[in-house]
């Protein structure tokens, strides 16, 4: 398919020679491929391939759709365009507008980006990572339904009600369906479909609203298709709060009547309790991972009312397994002491309760992967299997599935769930976050700056942004870059001990400074002999600095039984995923790498398994990782 070729920009050539096409200083011509939003795009040969297929493109098109990506998420004015594409030539105003017109019709079939006119200024394109229509067939984004009630306080209602009916379409039709982050950023006006699908990429929208009065609601609802503008079904319903699943159930079935697909409702032991689902909706909030930083205040208000919700509605599964992940992230996270009430036992028992109510829920079948040691990695795998069988569409099942094939060194991978979570939630921040640190990760740095700088530009008040961006700078070695983007954080708030501490470790991996090298080395030596243990970043850290032997000297002292315990935390909340960055590939190059994999025990898990990491292929390393892993097995290496 040549959709891009075939209409606008073939105009484009009847206005200048199609010689001098190439004149600009966008070369074609050995251009490295990309990716934008889950779209490879291949310069040298025009082509712009996606799972529907591929288009290719004017000579033209693809010069201002690759300088556009280049500086994705910032403004291009038509001066630079010109300079840049046509190479300073005088052209008419019409000749950029075909080629952004192509553009826009290529995203709109595809999906992957958009391109905003910013009024005076120039154009704007922006990575979302959305999914095709074309390519796979329906797609809906489940808006957050208005809130006509006389209490304007009941806003949080009228969102998980609509929360609640989009997991049910979810789970009970086969259409995937954007995740919530995303869709519930469109409220009053942008609500529009045509809005709605440019935005997103997706072919249909489902809206409406919700009037409660006590016990008794009404919601308003219809299916609109956003091409045409046209409404395929609209209904109202009037309930008790008691048949509030029904409801979800029945909009869910006429969703897919409407779109002919099918549906298969999801099971409900008993009616619900009023009170109890209210509940429920106030305590959803993001769960996050077991690694990472965390609110404890933010669990510990989520955990008390989900124990309600549970104690009221014992049959509500889904409360069970947020329940259930609650407890394990808490448990993994957290000190015992903020949390004394909490059990490993306790945490499988509402895990286990969630899958005998529903066994559709993959959440529940993560947080029995948490509960296993964490250096179970085949039987953490088995449990993450079986939550991505069950809910291959869900946002926040993908990337918990690929966190943990990080943690084994599959970063290929993890970086395919990011991929697919980021294209079912293009507008939330963290799927953005982790599908860009995870490209980082594997050394794509010439494509994650740009995404860094889209990402900031479209969230500009999310802090661990910044800080990521500044990572990657470092791993790039981008030095001027890191500067650029600490005074940006600076200006935005940032400037405080914490942030430039972070700042100041991330230079360091360039001055190496002495001083800074011996702090860091008593901090790991008083640990390690207060404790008997070392965190996973303080060994990383320490190679990084320069203090190599000394990284692998306290990685051999180092006890990492907790990993191998049942109640085993997470020290320095960083899992063994740090170990496989590209930023690390020294460390890796060194034979003593495999040492300490085999004591977290993952050269047992890899040998077993037969799943090796992404390194084990690697044919720059100065030895054989898969014959270096069974030989360390040979001799007894583990613990």
């Amino acid at each position: 398919m040549d959709l891009a070729g075939t209409t606008a920009t073939t105009r484009c050539q009847t206005d200048e020679n199609p010689m001098t096409v190439l004149e600009g200083a966008v070369r074609l011509a050995g251009r490295r491929p990309f990716e934008l939003g889950g779209l490879q795009v291949r310069p040298a040969t025009r082509e712009v391939i996606c799972a529907g297929g591929s288009d290719v493109l004017e000579p033209r098109v693809m010069q201002v759709l690759a300088l556009l990506a280049q500086r994705r998420g910032s403004v291009v004015s038509r001066s630079d365009l010109v300079t840049e594409c046509w190479g300073g030539r005088a052209v008419g105003e019409d000749a950029i507008n075909r080629c952004i017109q192509a553009l826009r019709k290529l995203a709109l079939a595809r999906g992957g980006f958009t391109i905003r006119t910013i009024k005076g200024l120039g154009y704007r394109l922006d990575e979302t990572a959305r999914p095709s229509r074309e390519a796979d067939g329906a797609t809906l984004a489940v808006l957050a339904f208005d809130n006509l009630s006389d209490d304007h306080a009941l806003g949080w209602f009228s969102d998980g009600l609509s929360v609640e009916i989009l997991q049910a379409v979810a789970s009970g039709a086969s259409v995937k369906v954007i995740g919530q982050g995303s869709s519930f950023q469109f409220r009053g006006a942008a609500k529009a479909a045509g809005n709605v699908g440019a935005e997103l990429g997706v072919s249909h929208v489902l809206d409406g609203a919700v009037r409660r009065a006590g016990d008794r609601f009404r919601i308003t609802a219809h299916l609109m298709e956003t091409a045409r503008g046209v409404t395929l079904w609209s209904r109202t319903f009037e309930r008790d709060m008691t048949d509030a699943f029904l409801v979800q159930d029945e909009i869910a079935a006429a969703v897919a009547e409407a779109l002919s697909l099918t549906f298969a409702p999801t099971s409900r032991s008993e009616p619900l309790d009023p009170d109890a689902y209210d509940i429920y909706l106030q305590a959803r909030t993001p769960l996050g991972g077991i690694g990472g930083s965390g609110d404890a205040t933010q669990h510990r208000r989520a955990l008390r009312l989900l124990g309600q919700v549970t104690a009221r509605a014992p049959g509500f599964a889904r409360a069970w397994a947020e329940l259930a992940m609650r407890r394990v992230i808490c448990l993994r996270r957290f000190e015992r002491s903020d949390f004394p009430e909490l059990t490993p036992a306790n945490a499988a028992e509402a895990a286990e309760t969630a899958l005998r109510l529903d066994p559709s829920l993959g959440l529940a079948h993560q947080a029995l992967s948490y509960l296993e040691p964490l250096a179970d990695y085949a039987a953490r795998e088995d449990r993450q299997r079986r939550a991505v069988a069950a809910a291959p569409n869900d946002p926040e099942v993908l990337n918990q599935a690929g966190q943990f094939c990080a943690e084994v060194g599959r970063l290929g991978e993890a970086l395919n769930h990011a991929r697919q979570a980021l294209a079912l939630d293009p507008l939330y921040w963290p799927a953005a976050q982790w599908y860009a640190g995870l490209m980082d990760a594997m050394g794509r740095h010439d494509e994650t700056a740009g995404l860094w700088d889209a990402y900031i530009a479209r969230w500009p008040d999310v802090q661990p942004l910044v800080g990521e961006a500044i990572a990657a700078a470092a791993n790039a070695g981008d030095w001027d870059r890191l500067e650029r983007l600490a005074e940006a954080g600076r200006r935005r708030g940032l400037d405080n001990p914490a942030f430039n501490e972070f700042v100041e470790a991330q230079r360091n991996r360039r001055d190496r400074d002495p001083s800074f090298l011996a702090l860091h080395r008593e901090a790991v030596a008083r640990r390690l002999k207060r404790d008997g243990q070392a965190s996973l970043v303080d060994i990383v850290r320490l190679h990084q600095l320069g203090a190599v032997d000394d990284a692998f000297e306290t990685a051999e002292r180092a006890s990492f039984a907790h990993l191998f315990e049942r109640e085993g935390q997470v020290l320095g909340r960083w899992t063994p995923a740090i170990l496989f960055l590209a930023a690390n590939r020294p460390m890796t190059a060194d034979k003593r790498f495999v040492r300490i994999c085999a004591r977290l025990g993952l050269v047992d898990y890899w040998t077993s398994s037969g799943r090796w990491p992404d390194c084990a292929d690697d044919s720059g390393l100065p030895y054989d990782f898969r014959a270096e892993c069974r030989q360390i097995l040979a001799l007894g290496g583990q613990r």
